[in-house]
């Protein structure tokens, strides 16, 4: 069997740009922290910031929108979606997106101008870890917690947009950071209830006694 040559590390040419790339990125996350509304901050000021050209900031990143999905981007980045593979696959997914709802309720400012700005934030889905929650979903088949036939990765991409649109709730500041952080734990405990094995599904939250 053949082996495959090791990547070439990038030149310096790539690195210039991926540095430049992150100047901006730094510059508009510094901008938007400062300012009262992510409306107030404009790509001169981003470029200014980062010392480059406008139109720089335009071929590196995009318009404004897009740099704001950028830097979201980057903060669920910091998630490891492999942490505590030996929970309980519900247990384990509820961490993982209460992990990605403080993200979303840390970086307050950013994630409004994200979903207020951009029309096109199914973004946000791809970078959420939905292929982990179809592995915890996954994890509950062996555990014999989700009936067999499940479908695991449509299960996990409803639940990515499910939580899409919690999101969009909390940005129109219909529901608080308290209120979205449980909802999105119940739309988990609702997916796993959903494909249950045996028996009546445990979602003692949802319940009224």
């Amino acid at each position: 069997m053949m082996t495959a040559e090791p990547a070439s590390p990038p030149g310096l040419r790539e690195r210039k740009k991926a540095a430049r790339a992150t100047r901006v990125l730094n510059a508009a996350e510094e901008l938007l922290a400062e300012a009262g509304s992510h409306d107030a901050v404009t790509l001169a000021q981003i470029a200014r910031r980062a010392d480059v050209a406008e139109m720089t900031v335009f071929n590196l990143v995009g318009n404004r929108a897009q740099i704001w999905a950028a830097l979201a981007e980057r903060a669920l980045a910091r998630i490891d979606p492999t942490a505590d593979a030996d929970m309980n696959p519900q247990v384990r997914a509820r961490k993982l997106v209460d992990a990605v709802m403080a993200v979303i309720v840390g970086e307050g400012r950013l994630f409004r101008a994200l979903m207020s700005s951009w029309t096109r934030t199914a973004r946000v889905v791809s970078a959420t870890p939905a292929g982990e929650l179809a592995v915890c979903l996954a994890d509950g088949i062996k555990q014999g917690l989700v009936v067999k036939d499940a479908d695991v990765r449509r299960l996990a991409e409803l639940l990515s947009v499910s939580l899409v649109g919690l999101v969009h709730h909390w940005t129109a500041e219909l529901i608080d950071d308290k209120t979205l952080r449980t909802r999105a734990g119940d739309l988990v405990d609702l997916t796993f209830a959903a494909v249950r094995t045996g028996g009546p599904p445990e979602l003692p939250g949802l319940l009224r006694h």
